[in-house]
């Protein structure tokens, strides 16, 4: 007979409380069982990798270092077998890489300073990125004037160009104390004298240098090493033409210039690109062959290629102003760190009615030439466009408010004026330049999402409404190819688009073409030689480095090679044939950083950084010259620009063809001593 209980709650059933589960973590489970590995490895046992450096050998497991190293991981994927993986390492030292190693089970490293240099290049090598990051990090805390000229070699070795301008920026300012240096004096020395044909303030002194550099390198050019040009002083002449010649190279030399520095008075043939050039060893010039080439009228593209290759081994990097009449330069000289000594040539005593006047050679730093001028208001996710050899920045959003006010920047007087502003506020919108015509598609107006767009005429100066796009969007990225504006990705509601549209101004329609591989918000387009690329942005929280193109003549997209960085909200434009991809976020910090990707190698570099980050920032190439406008540096909203000359890779925020009066920069003080260790813990 079943028992009766007065109160059935004092004896739950099981199935009331099945739903209630136990829930349990271990915070120290993975660092545990990853200590315990360690410990199996020093006692070399469950052994599935040696690492052979010199005639050290290093052992790991390949589960745990494939996780930390994407060398090891490409490594264990190409090696078919199960069994014991061997594989020498070359160029890198054993106990770097043994801390490095150990680095990826215990997640620490504690190296002295003057080991930091080969743990840096043992985690290039094995592409430990935070490694080498932390190690680059350190590198440049502790740089000073008495060690930036080596780090400068070693950076160059490594070919780490974030490195190599970092640290060129350093030497920039602390030119002074750096040419003080027991460094800078062991450098190779290139010396030159200049005798001044005329009054030229108009030329600044940095425009003197790259004069001497241009010499040089057209020098070494046409026939002639570079360490016999450094044997002895070379006499250059400024000429009126605001150009540097040897004095070896003039056809007539001025009777007062033979007679107040002693010159010699034959006169010699020119030195130009259709002759041989032979080198004289008993008088270090330069002298014309008695055999003449014919001169090469057509240049290939190999031409211009190699020729631009060639240039990238010479730079300028700073000067200073030193005691009398003499300026040192340090600098690049066919790829060799070597320092510039030029002054000018005193006059001997002579008699004359009235005494002869010269250029005074002075130091020319950026305070030579203004700043390059501001927006009016700082402002981000702007649209911006290049139109007749102008900048124009539209729209844009700052602190929450979209504007629709456009400017007009003239690169050659260095100012902005204002035009007709457009019939809506709009922010992360996209425009396109066809015909002369510039177009703003969809975006935000700070409240939301837009379909409509416009189109704005230089001639009326006016703006006028098209046929709104399909879908509401923003945030999405734009290009002009084979005369239609191509408008790809976005976020509507909140969720990155895949959807993509075309406009035809002779249809005044839009159509959708193939869907993204990839929804992609912040999405930053360009087209390049018949094809569209979609770089970057965001897919929800997921920031991307991915890249996809689209060809035209089988409406498809298709994922070529990754940047180095993920990013949203970059700047990208086309020059030379290349894309270049500026700032951005990567889901974390706003960047300064700058990569180039060349299509005919499917390859990504990065080059020199930018001077200030900058994340939904405009970027415009305009006759050779790229610049970024505006953006975001991660805590203020910016009006300033700067400006990128690609052929000698260089950033400026200076209007450097225009000049005003000379005023010294002030210079940073150097940091101070180096800590004795890099300490890095993840």
């Amino acid at each position: 007979m079943a028992e009766n209980y007065e109160d059935d709650d004092q004896y739950p059933r099981e199935e009331q409380v099945a739903d209630i589960m136990l829930v349990y973590s271990d915070d120290q489970g993975p660092m545990s069982t990853l200590k315990c590995m360690n410990e199996l490895r020093k006692h070399r046992q469950n052994i599935d990798l040696i690492l052979s450096v010199g005639n050290q050998e290093i052992l790991a497991h390949r589960a745990v270092l494939s996780c930390t190293s994407p060398y090891i991981a490409d490594l264990c994927r190409r090696q078919h077998s199960e069994g014991l993986l061997m594989h020498s390492l070359e160029g890198v030292d054993a106990n770097a890489v043994e801390m490095i190693v150990n680095y990826s089970y215990v997640s620490q490293l504690e190296v002295p300073h003057n080991q930091v240099k080969e743990i840096y290049k043992a985690a290039r090598h094995l592409e430990v990125s935070r490694v080498r990051s932390a190690c680059k990090d350190h590198i440049v805390s502790y740089l000073s004037a008495k060690n930036s000229l080596g780090m400068r070699l070693f950076a160059e070795a490594q070919k780490d160009k974030d490195l190599i301008a970092t640290i060129d920026s350093f030497i920039l300012e602390n030119i002074e104390d750096i040419t003080l240096s027991n460094e800078f004096h062991q450098l190779p020395r290139l010396q030159i004298e200049v005798i001044a044909m005329k009054e030229l303030a108009c030329v600044s002194d940095r425009v003197i240098f790259e004069m001497a550099l241009d010499w040089t390198r057209r020098t070494v050019r046409h026939g002639s090493d570079i360490t016999t040009l450094m044997q002895s002083v070379q006499t250059l002449l400024l000429t009126e033409g605001n150009l540097l010649k040897d004095v070896n190279e003039m056809e007539n030399l001025d009777p007062e210039l033979i007679l107040d520095y002693g010159l010699c008075e034959q006169a010699n043939v020119e030195l130009t690109p259709d002759k041989n050039i032979c080198n004289n060893n008993s008088t270090n010039k330069l002298s014309p062959c008695n055999s003449i080439a014919s001169r090469k009228l057509i240049l290939t593209p190999q031409d211009l290629k190699s020729e631009k290759k060639f240039k990238n081994k010479w730079k300028v990097i700073a000067s200073a102003d030193m005691e009398g009449e003499r300026y040192v330069a340090v600098a690049l000289l066919n790829g060799i760190l070597s320092s510039i000594t030029l002054y000018e040539k005193p006059t001997t005593p002579r008699s004359s009615p009235s005494p002869r006047m010269h250029r005074i050679l002075s130091i020319d730093s950026e305070c030579s030439h203004p700043l390059l001028a501001q927006m009016k208001n700082a402002k981000s996710a702007i649209g911006t466009a290049e139109i007749d050899g102008k900048l124009i920045a539209l729209g844009g959003y700052d602190r929450g408010e979209c504007r629709n006010t456009v400017e007009m920047y003239d690169p050659v007087s260095n100012q902005w004026a204002s035009l007709a502003p457009m019939t809506l506020p709009r922010g992360r919108f996209e425009v396109g330049v066809i015909h002369g015509k510039v177009y703003a598609v969809g975006g935000s107006n700070g409240h939301a999402e837009l379909k409509q767009c416009e189109v704005f005429d230089m001639d009326t100066n006016k703006w006028k409404r098209i046929t709104n796009i399909q879908s509401e969007r923003h945030s999405s990225g734009a290009t002009v190819l084979n005369d239609k504006l191509f408008v790809v990705g976005g976020t509507s509601g909140g969720k990155g688009l895949r959807t993509c549209e075309v406009y035809d101004p002779s249809t005044n329609a839009w159509s959708f073409i193939a869907p993204l591989v990839q929804g992609r918000s912040q999405v930053a387009v360009i087209s390049l030689q018949g094809r569209m690329y979609a770089v970057g942005g965001s897919d929800s929280w997921l920031c991307l480095n991915s890249v996809e193109m689209y060809n035209p003549e089988n409406d498809e997209w298709q994922i070529i090679t990754h940047m180095k960085s993920n990013r949203r909200g970059a700047g990208l434009c086309q020059y030379d044939g290349k894309l270049y991809v500026f700032g951005g976020s990567d889901g974390s910090n706003v960047l300064n950083t700058v990569e180039c990707y060349d299509p005919e190698n499917d390859e990504w570099t990065a080059i020199t950084s930018m001077e200030t980050p900058r994340v939904n920032v405009g970027v415009v190439a305009i006759d050779g010259k790229i610049y970024a406008v505006g953006g975001f540096d991660g805590k203020n909203f910016l009006n300033t620009m700067e400006c990128y000359d690609p052929e000698i890779n260089q950033w400026t925020m200076h209007a450097t063809h225009i000049f005003r009066n000379r005023a010294r920069c002030s210079t940073p003080s150097p940091p101070g001593s180096p800590m004795s260790e890099l300490n890095l813990s993840i």
